[in-house]
């Protein structure tokens, strides 16, 4: 069978041509997201830390009148009764859900569907009462925790790569504009997840994301997905300010202080992505 060597040149020149633009891409996102994290940090309002007051909680930050944060594996695996004994609440106002990597949103207001300590099906919530406490599974997938500045209003997201696909923060935005929510009022943390370089996929799952993935030249037909950068997309898009996004840059799957499905495998457990409007002060015990 003859071959055509010009047309295998072109080729050639496509791939390399659009792996060079996907590199770029990606770095260029990397540096974007370190230089708005920086401004953030410089004005007093970002960075992470272990709480000094609540040890097993890796705290981000939204707001002075929020308590954000994700938990560590100082706990086995986290269900909502632990959550409850460390912020010191009822186990009643911690909504939990049974999680599917689907786009469903549950109204956490709707006290019928967490009855009895039910998980309602979803993955993703809105509460607009103060008095209620979010919170997703997460071992490696995106937590994305949003606060409504002026009306208290907030939400909390499981989003992995299945989440970010079928773009599941995009609807709960969309959710809370509906409600009254403005861009410009909302606080977003992504807490720790799994890092672009320890996220090896297959082009089944590659082909949804083609502008944030590179190829991972460690396996042959894998690419690296940076689930921080599509959600960073997604919501600036959906008009997030840069400056009102915080993107945790600790990976779990790296740091064993975090649950890893990925580096666990079976035995890993999860942690509790969370959000309060209960103001916890570095001098309180709880």
């Amino acid at each position: 069978m003859a071959i055509d060597v010009n047309n295998v040149g072109r080729l050639l020149v496509t791939l390399y041509t659009l792996c060079c633009w996907c590199g770029n891409h990606y770095h260029v996102c990397t540096m974007k997201r370190e230089e708005h994290q920086d401004e953030i940090q410089s004005r007093g309002e970002g960075g992470t830390q272990r709480s000094q007051v609540l040890p097993d909680i890796h705290v981000v930050p939204l707001a002075d009148e929020v308590f954000a944060g994700l938990t560590t594996t100082s706990r086995p695996t986290w269900r909502r009764s632990d959550l409850a004994e460390v912020l010191d609440v009822s186990p009643t106002v911690i909504r939990t859900l049974h999680q599917v990597h689907g786009t469903t949103i549950v109204d956490a207001d709707n006290d019928d569907l967490f009855r009895n300590g039910a998980e309602p099906e979803g993955d993703a919530l809105i509460t607009e009462r103060d008095d209620v406490t979010l919170a997703v599974k997460v071992a490696d997938c995106a937590g994305v925790l949003i606060y409504d500045t002026i009306t208290r209003r907030r939400a909390a997201i499981h989003s992995g790569w299945r989440g970010s696909a079928a773009g599941i923060v995009t609807l709960v935005l969309d959710g809370l504009f509906q409600r009254g929510s403005l861009a410009e009022n909302l606080r977003v943390s992504l807490v720790p997840s799994a890092s672009a370089e320890r996220y090896p996929v297959r082009e089944d799952v590659a082909r949804f994301f083609p502008r944030c993935i590179v190829p991972n030249t460690a396996v042959k037909d894998s690419w690296l997905f940076d689930n921080k950068a599509v959600l960073e997309d997604q919501l600036l898009r959906a008009g997030i300010r840069h400056t009102h996004l915080f993107i945790d840059p600790a990976c779990t799957i790296a740091d064993k202080s975090f649950h890893s499905w990925r580096r666990d495998g079976e035995r890993a457990g999860r942690g509790l992505a969370f959000l309060t409007v209960r103001p916890y002060r570095r001098d309180e015990n709880p």
